[in-house]
């Protein structure tokens, strides 16, 4: 049902049959030849898309793996993510935090400074616990000093 210009214009973006296979595969044919197009332009391949459903992004629409392709979210941003606590970020937060620069820039920023704070508090806590041991045992508050 296709005209020979979407044909053509498809195959001019490298939509072939090979893509078109894999990505039926993928639940991605059921869509108008130029949303293909689009997804091809934007570096949206089959290995892309196997890849964000391993990391559990599967069943995205077309938009979604374009936004994300755009953003340049990969499996690897996000391992990232997750080695910093940041599990599963809807598509819209994915694409906004990479979108921003997070974790390179402010995350990482961030990251430092709760890492110093929590450095300190734990040196805190250790003196505490040598403080309250050490009033435990019998000494006065203020020797314990």
């Amino acid at each position: 049902s296709l005209t020979i210009e979407e044909l053509v214009n498809a195959r001019d973006h490298g939509v072939d049959t090979a893509y078109v296979t894999r990505m039926d595969t993928l639940g991605y044919t059921s869509q108008p030849i130029a949303g293909l197009v689009t997804m091809r332009d934007h570096g949206v391949t089959p290995d892309y898309v196997e890849a964000l459903k391993a990391e559990g992004y599967g069943g995205l629409s077309g938009d979604d793996l374009v936004m994300l392709r755009d953003h340049g979210v990969s499996t690897e941003y996000l391992d990232t993510l997750s080695s910093l606590g940041i599990v599963h970020p809807s598509i819209d937060g994915l694409a906004a935090m990479r979108g921003r620069g997070f974790p390179e820039q402010a995350g990482q920023q961030l990251y430092r400074a709760l890492a110093a704070n929590l450095r300190q508090i734990g040196w805190h806590f250790r003196w505490a616990s040598g403080w309250l041991e050490q009033i435990l045992s019998g000494a006065s508050p203020t020797s314990a000093c």
